[in-house]
């Protein structure tokens, strides 16, 4: 019916591309995000229309109606895919579990000695013969942290930042010593039940549930 808009919703974050109706005279099309808006401009206006999406292709067909009444006329419509729905719930559990693991390490070694600038020592240092974990207060500056070689000379090591407050850094190694380092300031923080042999790291991620996977490879 002239003056009567029909409402398409597209899967969230789906964006048109293009669109080609049969008759393009009979109709009105706006488009606004994954929302679409049809609207008959002409009465007797029957016509189809092909809408391209960047994730699918929409076939519809199109019939004037003058009655007044809903009846079988359509003023809404929206588009629900239950494979969509079935992976965003897999990867919202996979992102949980993964959180949880990194959030939940379990500390073997807690064996530290620290020595030097105390403003710069974290609450906390452990390992679990992977990582080292340098839990910091929740308002002070993070250190620059680098492992101390044999040689005397030291290095920087891969690490990321977790934790609630991200306030606990955790570094891809376990090292016999490290320094913290800020500005000027340093501190000397010493394994003191370090095992040069430790555990090997098969899942190659700070936990030993999270399984690094390279897109378009093999695990590694």
């Amino acid at each position: 019916m002239v003056g009567i808009a029909t409402h398409i919703q597209l899967e969230p974050g789906e964006r048109y591309i293009e669109h080609v109706f049969g008759d393009s005279e009979g109709w009105h099309f706006a488009d606004n995000g994954n929302h679409i808006f049809l609207k008959p401009k002409a009465e007797n206006a029957d016509s189809n229309l092909v809408l391209i999406t960047d994730r699918r292709v929409y076939y519809f067909e199109l019939h004037y109606s003058d009655v007044k009444k809903a009846g079988d006329k359509v003023f809404g419509l929206t588009f629900v895919y239950p494979q969509t729905k079935a992976a965003e719930t897999a990867q919202a559990i996979e992102r949980k579990r993964v959180a949880e693991a990194f959030q939940t390490p379990r500390p073997i070694n807690t064996g530290y000695t620290m020595t030097g600038k105390r403003e710069l020592a974290p609450v906390n240092v452990w390992d679990n013969k992977q990582f080292t974990f340098f839990r910091f207060a929740g308002a002070v500056d993070i250190p620059s942290i680098f492992m101390v070689n044999p040689d005397g000379s030291e290095s920087i090591v891969n690490h990321h930042v977790q934790g609630t407050a991200n306030d606990t850094v955790v570094v891809h190694k376990v090292a016999k010593q490290w320094v913290l380092r800020l500005g000027p300031a340093a501190l000397s923080v010493f394994n003191e039940a370090y095992d040069p042999v430790g555990v090997s790291n098969t899942s190659r991620t700070a936990s030993p549930e999270v399984i690094r996977d390279v897109v378009g490879g093999n695990q590694e």
